[in-house]
């Protein structure tokens, strides 16, 4: 059976469904767009870490561009989209990129599962 096939995918090769009417959807993605706002606009980062600052930007628009197709790997969640946020969750703890990284990281982790 199809099904019992399914089972034995592990949990990273899984495929998630983006329903644009879906609120955990439309949460990661606007928490995403709030993120890539925060790195745009922070003049002082790209000031003093142009290289950082650019690669997370890329970064930022490369997760946008995935979560706007209508399905998407877990691993690709993991291995581009959770790893970047993290970073910057870690690096600006106290300061707008941080909270909306993190914020961004739990909306995507509701998401997924």
């Amino acid at each position: 059976r199809k099904e019992d096939d399914l089972n034995l995918i592990p949990a990273s090769d899984r495929i998630v469904t983006l329903d644009d009417n879906d609120p955990k959807v439309i949460k990661a993605r606007e928490a995403l767009d709030r993120v890539a706002e925060e790195v745009r606009a922070n003049n002082a980062y790209a000031e003093s870490e142009p290289g950082d600052w650019a690669q997370r930007r890329a970064e930022s628009e490369a997760s946008k561009q995935l979560f706007s197709a209508p399905r998407i790997s877990v691993e690709a969640i993991k291995g581009v989209t959770l790893k970047f946020l993290e970073h910057l969750a870690k690096k600006f703890v106290d300061h707008a990129i941080g909270i909306a990284a993190a914020g961004a990281i739990a909306a995507i982790l509701a998401l997924i599962g």
